[in-house]
């Protein structure tokens, strides 16, 4: 049948589904789909007509095409953390604007628990979790406590012997020496030694610290 597409549209507007979703049911042909596709400018009805029309490969790639388009338009605009984020959600069929928005995520962050937030978004998808590393080092840098650097531990535990590891391992105890090198109380060297890695340098000098200061204790009793 010959389709109206107002009525399509009017039709997807009372029952609250897409247009692809009602084109689909209908039985459109290929070239009535195009057409419609051709003037969405919706990503989430881009994304309709990818699912809904796979079979079509013609409008599997224009609509995939636009929907990158229009993606990396967003990622452009986005100018806060919020705002990227949001787009990152988006990004779900498209493996290149899905890296290139975790990329202007990760820039736009400037604390740490911003980078915990974009770890957790990277971690489980396979297209962005080759990004980890950088992620990693970006949320070392924004360490700005010993005990973030066991937060950190923890994810990395599947890491142990590669060059990450050894980076990570190398500002945790830089970070820590800092923490040494500025602490004269007992209470503080201890702290120090709990948060430090185990087997470090600083953990070692921690322990040291303890002990000089519990000579002089015990000195002055």
């Amino acid at each position: 049948m010959n389709l109206d597409f107002s009525a399509v549209k009017k039709t997807a507007q009372v029952l609250n589904e897409s247009v692809p979703a009602i084109l689909k049911v209908l039985r459109a042909k290929k070239d009535d789909v195009l057409f419609v596709l051709g003037q969405t400018e919706n990503i989430n009805d881009l994304k309709a007509f990818h699912h809904y029309f796979s079979d079509y490969l013609e409008v599997k790639k224009l609509a995939l095409k636009k929907i990158d388009n229009l993606l990396s338009e967003k990622i452009l605009r986005a100018n806060t953390i919020k705002e990227i984020s949001e787009v990152f959600k988006l990004c779900s069929c498209s493996d290149n604007s899905r890296s290139n928005a975790l990329m202007k995520w990760i820039n736009l962050c400037s604390t740490f628990s911003d980078m915990r937030e974009v770890y957790g978004a990277a971690r489980y998808d396979a297209e962005t979790e080759k990004v980890i590393p950088t992620v990693i080092l970006k949320w070392l840098c924004l360490c700005n406590k010993l005990s973030d650097f066991g937060i950190i531990e923890h994810l990395l535990s599947n890491q142990k012997g590669t060059d990450l590891w050894r980076e990570f391992s190398d500002k945790w105890d830089n970070f820590a020496m800092k923490e040494i090198a500025k602490s004269y109380k007992l209470d503080d060297f201890i702290e120090i030694y709990k948060l430090s890695r185990e087997d470090s340098p600083a953990k070692e000098e921690a322990l040291i610290q303890i002990y000089r200061i519990s000579i002089t204790y015990q000195a002055v009793c």
